[in-house]
């Protein structure tokens, strides 16, 4: 079970987002990231545990279909500045294998986030 890990993700989350905004190059992404942690940081602090679990869940699944989406236009690209073009070049293993290990990590990833939600509607 994974009842009473939202707060300890909502910490670990902000803590991060602190050390990535050491890294932002532009006014917007520092302003995004800060906006970022100070919603972190209150949904950690005052909400409920099991609005803390609903918020992660939405944002989780969104995050998910962006992954998705990012997948089929990588797997349509014919760039040699795409992800497992690079990795290609890196490591000799060829991109469709590549594609298959990015499809599985999706599916993988899918199958807990649809997990998850058939968990929270099967109440």
């Amino acid at each position: 079970s994974t009842s009473g890990w939202a707060g300890p993700v909502l910490l670990a989350t902000g803590m991060l987002l602190l050390v990535g905004l050491l890294r932002a190059r532009s006014f917007y992404t520092a302003t995004v990231m800060v906006v970022s942690v100070a919603l972190t940081g209150w949904l950690w602090w005052s909400a409920a545990p099991a609005a803390q679990g609903l918020v992660l869940l939405a944002v989780g699944l969104l995050l998910l279909l962006g992954a998705w989406r990012h997948l089929g236009a990588v797997a349509r690209s014919r760039d040699a500045a795409s992800d497992p073009a690079v990795l290609a070049g890196l490591t000799r293993v060829p991109v469709p294998l590549w594609m298959v290990t990015f499809l599985v990590v999706h599916g993988a990833a899918s199958w807990v986030a649809g997990d998850g939600l058939f968990m929270l509607f099967d109440r």
